[in-house]
């Protein structure tokens, strides 16, 4: 194992990783001096940085790690490793003290990685936006707003900020929010209570 000087960061293994691969496409040369020489630097490189061939085949699966910010999106990581995988190929890590972190680690081929990171990204921007529309929806319905002598002209701005396609999504979302009353969710914990 590599001894690392005060204040030195391990070397980043993906990179180490690249580094070794293409020595080992250097086996396949046709120059014979060559070959010998990458083989024996490739093999000192391997034993130095503990890399091993599994780790220089494209095809074998390996253990990647991502960082998740919220709840839900980790949910939406744990459904593109579902879409991609099927399951038990991703899990969430816990600490020393067996708390869970924020950490989730992926078994997949580096390939399918790759369409991994890139859906996961796509999606949550997308759900992001969903998200604020479905918002605004439940706004609207819930009819979350002061009384018109209390409201100023940002208000008007606000919905003149978005286009007639979101408009016309946040409409069609209101159809399926319920509208809520604070009178009626007293109404039926009174109820709850008396046993009715």
């Amino acid at each position: 194992m590599q001894k690392l000087m005060p204040n030195e960061s391990p070397p980043d293994k993906q990179k180490l990783i690249e580094k070794a691969t293409k020595l080992k496409a250097l086996l396949s040369s046709d120059q014979e001096g060559e070959r010998k020489s990458a083989n024996e630097l490739l093999s000192k490189f391997m034993i130095k940085y503990e890399i091993t061939w599994e780790d220089l085949d494209d095809e074998a699966e390996r253990d990647y790690q991502l960082k998740y910010s919220e709840d839900l999106h980790k949910n939406l990581l744990s459904q593109i490793c579902y879409m991609h995988l099927g399951s038990g190929h991703c899990y969430q890590t816990r600490n020393i003290q067996g708390e869970l972190t924020d950490i989730i680690v992926v078994r997949s081929k580096p390939s399918t990685f790759v369409e991994i990171q890139l859906d996961w990204e796509f999606y949550w921007r997308k759900f992001q936006e969903e998200l604020l529309l479905f918002y605004r929806a439940f706004v609207e319905q819930n009819r979350l707003f002061p009384p018109e002598d209390l409201q100023d002209d940002e208000d008007e701005d606000d919905n003149e900020s978005m286009s007639e396609e979101e408009i016309r999504k946040v409409h069609k979302m209101m159809t399926g929010v319920d509208h809520y009353t604070r009178n009626k969710s007293i109404d039926d914990g009174v109820k709850q209570i008396k046993g009715e």
